[in-house]
């Protein structure tokens, strides 16, 4: 994977052993990318600090808050 800025809906394409494959700095970027809303500035800022498993988790439900994301877009989309 490159070093370049993904979106939502690439990020919610990743198959999990993707993002099990992914290294640390990998990680960190599709976690940052994804915008997840419970995370404060402080928090994403720790991000390179954190282990490899916390990372992998946040990595993980990043993928399925950006598919989430989607599929909301999708019926918000039908609806107007």
């Amino acid at each position: 994977m490159q070093a370049t800025i993904l979106s939502r809906s690439e990020i919610a394409e990743f198959s999990k052993p993707t993002i099990q494959d992914m290294e640390h700095s990998q990680l960190v970027s599709i976690v940052r990318a994804a915008g997840l809303p419970f995370l404060t500035a402080n928090d994403v800022a720790r991000l390179p600090k954190l282990g490899h498993d916390a990372l992998l988790k946040l990595g993980l439900l990043a993928r399925e808050f950006c598919r989430n994301q989607s599929r909301n877009n999708r019926w918000s989309a039908l609806s107007e």
